[in-house]
Order: structure tokens, then sequence, then C-alpha cells
């Protein structure tokens, strides 16, 4: 917990264990239940077999050999906290789009809103291919029920911010945007949690994520948001 007291209405999350199982506990009260000594009324315990809750992270986070350079940035917070509450999806956008591992490293080129993606030595155009490879797999995800995603930082493919985005190439001019995956995934379904692991370092950011995606796996057990996977607003 980032502090003692929270708002009327406000969410909170604590994990711990349970009869020697690993829980997320999830509040959502109408008071302000969160003071020393104080009670937990509408507490909703949920362990991670009865959840299985799905979550979507970029693979390289979580060990797997898939970045350029035939490496990996596996992320301690992401791969063994908050992979013992949620059941991975591991994606890999520039790999499963045919660019392999390892390979050319690509960049974004071009406008903020439709960049290029272009390899960064010999100029291939992956631009088509992604955005059509990001259509179906998105649609795929979403079948397979997942409730959060956990995107590469900076990543050209996968960066919620902060990604380079070059006038052209050989030239020092750039913007700042999204990946061209995570900018996909995030408009067509605005939302469905999603988080970089560089900001999850953070305790209150953590926590804050994972009680949004308790919140929105009971939506979708609950039937709430349809076939659409949108959590209706004021719901």
């Amino acid at each position: 917990m980032a502090g003692d007291r929270l708002g009327p209405g406000d969410n909170a999350c604590r994990v711990e264990i349970v009869n020697g199982t690993f829980c997320a506990r999830v509040f959502k009260s109408p008071q302000p239940p969160f003071v020393k000594g104080g009670i937990f009324p509408k507490e909703k315990i949920m362990t991670v077999a009865e959840a299985k809750i799905r979550v979507g992270v970029s693979a390289c986070l979580i060990g797997q050999n898939v970045r350029w350079d035939g490496g990996h940035k596996r992320d301690d917070v992401v791969a063994d906290v908050l992979g013992r509450l949620f059941e991975w999806v591991p994606v890999c956008p520039e790999v499963e789009a045919g660019m392999g591992a390892p390979r050319e490293a690509v960049g974004l080129y071009g406008g903020r809103e439709r960049p290029l993606m272009l390899g960064n030595d010999f100029g291939t155009d992956w631009t088509e291919k992604m955005i059509l490879y990001s259509m179906k797999r998105i649609e795929e995800l979403i079948a397979l029920g997942i409730c959060g995603f956990i995107f590469k930082s900076k990543s050209p493919s996968c960066g919620m911010a902060g990604v380079p985005v070059y006038a052209e190439p050989e030239n020092g001019l750039m913007r700042l945007g999204r990946g061209m995956f995570s900018d996909a995934f995030m408009k067509r379904y605005p939302s469905i949690p999603a988080e970089d692991e560089s900001r999850l370092n953070d305790p209150g950011i953590r926590g804050n994520f994972i009680v949004r995606v308790f919140d929105y796996y009971r939506f979708l057990q609950e039937g709430s948001c349809g076939r659409s996977g949108e959590i209706p607003r004021g719901a």
C-alpha cells in the first residue's frame, strides 16, 4: 500500500500469502477503510489458481531471447513479482511479424501519427506487415481474454511513450511517440490496463496496475463488457 488511507470509492490491492497460496486481495469500498487497525469491507479475495488472469507482456521482459541482437531485457519486477499473480501471454511483434531474431534493428520515421517502420541499416520497410500483424494479433489477444498488457518501454513496436520518431533516415531531428503495436492496441482497446516495465518499478503505479487488472477481470467475468472487451462508461 502506498499509504494508510484511501478516499471514498477508491480501489486498493494487497498482495499476500493466504494458506500457502499467493493471492491478491482487491478492495472496493464506499468508505475509506485503510486506517491502521481498521477493517476491510467488501473484501474480494482471488487466488491465482481461481482467477487465471491473463496479461499480455512483451516477451523480452520475461527473459525470452527475441530482441534484435538475439538477447532479452528480463525485468525482475515483471518476471518475478507480477509473474506470480498473472498468467503471461508473451508477445514480440517484431519476431511475430516475420523479422526473426537476431535481426536488423528497426526505427520509426516520418510523422508521429503515421510513422514508417524501417530497418536502421538497410532501410527494409516493415510498415505494412506490422500494421496487418497488429490488427490480427490484437484481436487474438482479446479472444484469449487478456486483462492487461505490460509493454517494453521505448521500443519502436511496444513503447507506450517516449519512442523516437525520426524525421527521416540519417536525420537527427525527431519527435517522441508510441511504438507501432502498442499504439494500435491502446487505440483499439483503451480501457484495457496497460503499463510499461519502467513505470512498474514504482510501487504505487504497480499496485494501481494490479487493481485495474483485477477490476477488468471481474468486469469480464460478470459479462459487463460484452464482446468488445470495453468497460462501459460509469461502470
